[in-house]
């Protein structure tokens, strides 16, 4: 970035000023930058570069990360999923506690099943998903 200003202004003596806005994607230009802004100025910042990473950026980054779409499903959904699983390993202890000689022929599976079909995932991308909350501390559902 050494003489590209030099180069523009002396091409054209109305310029006084450049300003790079980078963002981390199209969906947030217009916005003020989500990464950096460069600028530069001439007379006011006597033809210096100044470099502005955002505030907070690093962690802006991990949250994003975390956010992301994993599996094709937002986090989100994923929260959901989640809450689902949790809920359908309930119910087999729920209906033991409401009757211990009901057979129960593994309905902890059966609901699961349930939740795996209704989110279209795979039992791999359900032990995914329960890592995840693990990993991140998701709250477990409040009944």
């Amino acid at each position: 970035m050494g003489d590209e200003p030099k180069v523009i202004t002396s091409k054209d003596k109305d310029i006084e000023e450049i300003t790079l806005y980078l963002h981390s994607e199209m969906s947030v230009i217009g916005e003020p930058y989500d990464i950096a802004m460069v600028d530069w100025g001439y007379p006011e910042n006597k033809g210096k570069i100044e470099f502005n990473i955002r505030e907070g950026f690093e962690q802006y980054i991990i949250q994003r990360a975390k956010s992301e779409t994993l599996f094709g499903l937002s986090e989100q959904t994923r929260r959901e999923i989640f809450k689902e699983i949790v809920m359908a390993e309930d119910k087999e202890l729920r209906a033991f506690i409401e009757d211990p000689n009901a057979p129960m022929n593994n309905l902890a599976e059966k609901y699961l099943q349930e939740v795996r079909q209704k989110y279209n995932i795979t039992e791999e991308i359900e032990r995914e998903i329960k890592l995840e909350a693990f990993r991140e501390n998701w709250p477990l559902p409040e009944y």
